[in-house]
Parts: C-alpha cells; sequence; structure tokens
C-alpha cells in the first residue's frame, strides 16, 4: 500500500542512501574495503528504496510530529491553482515517480 507517509518516508530515505553512496566513492577507504560490488550494494540499495515506496502492516510506524504535519497539507495542496487543473502536489508527485519507474 502506497500512502503519503510511505511516499516521503522513501523518498526520505532514498535520497539518504543515494547521497551517501556518492559521498562514499570520494573515500578511497571505502572502495579499498569493500571494492565495487560494496558501493553497488549501497547504490541498489537506495534505488530500491525509491522505486518501491511500500508500507508493510508488521513494520513498526515511527511518529514524526514536525516533518509530515508540515509536508501533508502541502500534499494536499493544488500544483496549479490558476490553471483550471486539479491536480494536486502528491498527483503530481506519484505521476514522476509512476515515469521514472517505468523508465
Amino acid at each position: 500500500m502506497i500512502t503519503e507517509f510511505s511516499l516521503v518516508t522513501s523518498a526520505l530515505w532514498g535520497t539518504i542512501i543515494l547521497a551517501s553512496g556518492a559521498f562514499l566513492t570520494k573515500s578511497k577507504w571505502f572502495i579499498r574495503r569493500f571494492g565495487i560490488s560494496g558501493f553497488l550494494a549501497v547504490m541498489l540499495t537506495g534505488t530500491v528504496r525509491l522505486l518501491f515506496p511500500l508500507e508493510f502492516s508488521h513494520t513498526p510506524v515511527l511518529r514524526n510530529t514536525v516533518l509530515m504535519p508540515f509536508l501533508l497539507p502541502i500534499f494536499r495542496g493544488e500544483a496549479f491553482p490558476h490553471t483550471g487543473i486539479g491536480t494536486t502536489y502528491k498527483q503530481l508527485i506519484l505521476f514522476v515517480w509512476g515515469l521514472v519507474f517505468v523508465w
């Protein structure tokens, strides 16, 4: 099941993992220690997390009282308010995510 929470969590964790992978490529220590396969494992993990923003029923949910109350009204807001197109930011993000997933 994909919800607003799983989409935000997936985007945050995926970005953190991929950014750390990009940072680790600059570290000769990491490449010497784990090799290319370690780097590819980090990048694959981040990519899979971005592509599959799923929630499992047995996964514990950490409550966030700062970020999610800030982001949810933005997701529910209209993306193009003055054009007459009734598209929310959530729909726009899901559409872009779907295009990237298919690509």
